[in-house]
């Protein structure tokens, strides 16, 4: 399967799975599917800047919310385990502004 690259992000994904997120099986008009997009490529740029992957930053976003207990992840490959397990390094530089940037982009 080939992959697509997403807006001027480049973030890679398959051309399955770009079609189901941004469709949803149909359930999100297409000003929905826009708004989804454009919180990506924000998280895309607030991981550029941390000098992360986007999965780093959303394992570490996920880890420091008190209200997360646990974060699953998944891996098909031993890189991808060090990649995520990499994420710990991230979270110390979650600061109260890259928060709210986040926030501000998933509301």
């Amino acid at each position: 399967m080939t992959d697509r690259r997403l807006g001027p992000t480049g973030l890679r994904v398959s051309a399955l799975s770009f079609g189901s997120w941004v469709g949803f099986g149909g359930q999100l008009d297409e000003g929905r599917a826009r708004d989804c997009l454009a919180a990506a490529y924000e998280a895309v740029d607030v991981a550029r800047q941390l000098d992360c992957t986007p999965a780093q930053l959303a394992i570490a976003w996920c880890a420091r919310d008190p209200r997360v207990s646990t974060v699953i992840t998944g891996a098909s490959r031993v890189e991808q385990v060090h990649e995520n397990l990499a994420a710990l390094d991230v979270v110390d530089r979650l600061d109260d502004g890259v928060l709210a940037r986040l926030d501000a982009a998933t509301r």
